[in-house]
């Protein structure tokens, strides 16, 4: 069905230039919007005297592009806390909002912004309004940079390449086949977790598709209590990604691909002795990495979330050194078991094989859980005051601090439990997945005041 709204983002030959390329925009045109008089010409708008916002009019299809999607991508192509600026263009000519002639438009145009507003501590400067005027501008400036390629645009040329993939665009060159032989649609192709999981993914389906971020799960080969697989911790790491990457496609048009989970995890003193557990040194570590890294850079991939599920590994210092050698890289890490609180989820945390791990198994894969060879999680801490409270850190010496390789009750979990954590988990990912892959440069990853 033929919708319509009003866009208002900065300059406007960059902003119809971007919008145009959407999957389901079927007209736009530029002109002034909200403003005081009649007839307004451009240089009369440019005085900033008029009241008028240089705007873009898009006439869509909401079956085919949702207002929400919408509204999300248009929030890609501005700083919505910036006041009257967009790039280096400055005047309240330049305001950025959104008006509609549809009222029933505000209420979820409105939820969009509520929802971007959890993601900055200032507050956006995007108004939402009811469209008053609105005045087409002059002929040169329709399509003007499809006019002046080589024009004035303070929008990255990156962002147009997203616009046309982000709804799915550019899969018509490269379209995807289905078993049974036919085109894959676009609910085909959201619904289509293998494109997002190199584990299980083709060729044929990876081939041609441009990816805005790749995931890397890192786990560890150890045993976990007696009830969890030893690749419990590359299990939910990969899980948790790939739950995170279908997330960020879903709703944002953000394609993720998760990478097969790292196994080579660090023990603490006490693991190398029980079987098959595998301890991997921090070169060791460092070197899987770095390959990693040099491989994504070489295909032009920049961006990389590290979902870590094991406590023992740490990234910090190689993350540094690589910044250094690749600073167009941006490597962000997270330990998806410590993104929210466990006591707000769990009646008996603990840290290892406990109630949080036993019930994300639950939920994922409740068939790889022996509950029948659970025990109790039972731990003896540190004698040592100082370790007890942080003065200082030491490893746990791994058998002598728990009883079956446990630590925390698993007996409580349930897979509903696990199932409320690792949504919670997933959709914080997803919004890190959705800003890092919006980050064009390193001054997108800060908040800067002018």
């Amino acid at each position: 069905m033929t919708h319509e709204i009003y866009l208002a983002a900065g300059c406007f030959w960059g902003a119809e230039h971007y919008l145009k390329k959407i999957r389901g925009v079927t007209m736009t045109e530029v002109g002034f919007a909200n403003g005081r008089t009649e007839n307004p010409t451009y240089k009369e708008v440019y005085t900033d005297t008029t009241g008028y916002a240089e705007c873009v009019h898009v006439v869509f299809d909401d079956e085919v592009l949702p207002l929400p999607f919408l509204v999300r991508l248009y929030l890609r192509a501005i700083d919505p806390t910036s006041l009257n600026r967009q790039g280096e263009d400055e005047g309240t000519r330049y305001r950025t909002g959104i008006y509609y002639t549809d009222a029933a438009d505000e209420p979820v145009a409105r939820a969009i912004l509520d929802e971007a507003q959890r993601r900055y501590d200032e507050p956006l400067c995007v108004e939402l309004l009811p469209l008053q005027n609105f005045y087409t501008a002059e002929e040169y400036h329709q399509d003007y940079l499809d006019k002046n390629p080589t024009g004035y645009c303070h929008l990255p040329s990156e962002l147009f390449a997203f616009a046309e993939r982000a709804n799915g665009r550019s899969s018509e060159s490269h379209p995807s086949l289905l078993e049974d032989g036919r085109v894959a649609t676009d609910e085909d192709e959201v619904n289509k977790k293998v494109a997002l999981d190199l584990s299980q993914a083709t060729y044929g389906e990876v081939g041609g598709t441009a990816y805005d971020i790749a995931v890397l799960p890192w786990g560890a080969t150890e045993p976990h209590g007696g009830h969890l697989p030893y690749m419990t911790d590359c299990i939910l790491s990969h899980d948790v990604a790939v739950h995170a990457a279908q997330l960020a496609w879903e709703d944002h048009g953000v394609k993720a691909m998760v990478l097969p989970p790292v196994t080579a995890g660090a023990q603490n003193p006490g693991q190398r002795e029980l079987p098959f557990c595998l301890h991997f040194r921090q070169h060791t570590q460092q070197a899987i990495l770095r390959d990693i890294v040099e491989n994504l850079h070489h295909q032009g991939v920049r961006r990389l979330v590290i979902v870590n599920g094991h406590g023992g590994n740490t990234f910090k210092g190689f993350v540094r050194d690589l910044a250094a050698d690749y600073p167009d890289m941006f490597i962000a890490v997270s330990n998806w078991y410590a993104v929210l609180p466990a006591k707000d989820y769990f009646d008996h945390p603990g840290d290892h094989a406990d109630e949080l791990e036993t019930s994300a198994m639950l939920h994922y894969h409740p068939e790889l859980v022996r509950m029948d060879l659970a025990g109790d999680g039972q731990s003896h801490p540190f004698a040592l005051q100082g370790l007890q409270d942080g003065t200082a850190w030491m490893p746990r010496h791994w058998n002598l601090a728990s009883d079956d390789t446990g630590i925390g009750d698993p007996r409580a979990a349930t897979a509903e439990k696990g199932r409320r954590f690792t949504e919670a988990v997933a959709a914080r990912l997803a919004t890190l997945m959705v800003e890092l892959a919006a980050a064009t440069s390193a001054e997108k990853l800060y908040i800067i005041k002018n």
